[in-house]
């Protein structure tokens, strides 16, 4: 499998279909050979910047996921500028779909974490109607820590319990990121024989919750400003200074490719 750095994160130059094959080969491999969980990681320009802002924590994980793919068609757009052209974003929203039926015909036991009890809940339903042969594993809709202490280490424990006991394959982990991240590489080892994808706030487009943007302005990259109308005051502030990283990583990048040519040589 190919793969691009892009701003200091490892892409892999996926199609949709061709990280949907990955994580169910993940999730193959992982339970036949009992590995730690196998992450994969959906990263938006947001996941990008949170990323670079925390490079000696959430960056190592993400690059040493398994399967890393473009999340956001700013970053699409930036890697063909770039010459890494990535082939296509793959929005965990829509790959979540594709998922479920892929995990229906292979006969994969599909467990969902986060997101709020009874969104998820609707999530799951949703699914299983369009795909009846899924089989859920369970659910789980915890408070998880960024940090957990000791007692909260204890309580994640008696969660992945749960998590294996019900011979899951594919982790769907709704925490939003870094959490969601953070969660399964401390517990890799806890989750073993399944492949585990963050999903952010996936479980909320699925019921409804949240409504997607027109498919128009998904294809121009434009969903941002949608969801922005939807939710002014909790988004605006954020996509602003998100926007402001990205400006400043794309004027860097070549500086940043330069320094790590030569410390390759």
């Amino acid at each position: 499998m190919t793969s691009h750095t892009l701003f200091g994160i490892r892409f892999d130059a996926v199609t949709a279909q061709q990280a949907l094959e990955r994580l169910v080969s993940l999730a193959k491999n992982a339970k036949a050979l009992q590995l730690p969980a196998q992450l994969a990681v959906t990263v938006n320009v947001q996941i990008m910047v949170l990323a670079r802002r925390n490079s000696q924590t959430l960056l190592p994980i993400i690059n040493a996921a398994p399967l890393v793919v473009a999340d956001g068609a700013p970053l699409v757009f930036a890697s063909k500028f770039f010459g890494t052209k990535l082939p296509e974003r793959v929005a965990g929203s829509d790959l979540i779909y594709d998922i479920a039926r892929a995990a229906a015909d292979n006969g994969l036991r599909v467990f969902f974490f986060g997101g709020q009890e009874a969104y998820t809940v609707q999530a799951m339903e949703k699914l299983k109607a369009l795909f009846p042969s899924l089989q859920i594993a369970g659910h789980s809709c915890p408070m998880v820590a960024m940090t957990p202490n000791e007692t909260q280490r204890r309580e994640e424990e008696a969660l992945c319990r749960q998590i294996t006991d019900a011979n899951t394959d594919i982790l769907l982990v709704g925490l939003g990121c870094p959490k969601q991240e953070y969660f399964v590489h401390r517990n890799a080892d806890k989750l073993k024989g399944m492949a585990a994808i963050g999903l952010g706030g996936t479980f909320n487009f699925i019921c409804g919750h949240i409504s997607r943007a027109p498919k128009w302005m998904q294809h121009l990259g434009m969903e941002w400003i949608y969801r922005i109308l939807q939710e002014p005051k909790r988004l605006f502030m954020r996509y602003f200074i998100d926007a402001f990283y990205l400006a400043a990583y794309i004027l860097r990048e070549p500086f940043r490719r330069q320094c790590e040519e030569s410390n390759s040589r």
